[in-house]
């Protein structure tokens, strides 16, 4: 029997399958409760405000990815880097290691994101 995904594990899926939930921790507990929690929609995509008295409120989300991103011991790529330099900026990444992460492990996302 497999073991249930903690919210860790789920919050750390929604960053590294969704780059851009990085930078807006709104966008990363809607993303989070499309994949793990879609009974909170109705088929239009509109939350139905009783049903989510069940799920991780977005704090609990966003102290989850703080922990990832703030992770000083892990390597840059397990932290899950904002893609943006101002949210990364904002959120004590060094602008160097940031900079080379987004360059050289990411190419595949390195021309949709706000170099600038």
């Amino acid at each position: 029997m497999l073991d249930k995904p903690n919210l860790k594990d789920q919050v750390e899926t929604i960053l590294k399958d969704y780059p851009k939930a990085r930078n807006c921790f709104t966008s990363l507990w809607l993303l989070y409760l499309k994949r793990f929690h879609p009974y909170v929609f109705t088929g239009h995509n509109l939350l139905i405000p009783s049903k989510l008295l069940s799920v991780p409120r977005e704090g609990h989300t966003t102290r989850v990815c703080a922990l990832i991103q703030h992770n000083k011991n892990a390597s840059m790529k397990d932290r899950y880097p904002p893609t943006e330099w101002g949210v990364a900026k904002a959120r004590g990444f060094e602008e160097e290691s940031w900079r080379f992460f987004i360059a050289s492990q990411q190419p595949e996302i390195k021309d949709q994101l706000n170099l600038v």
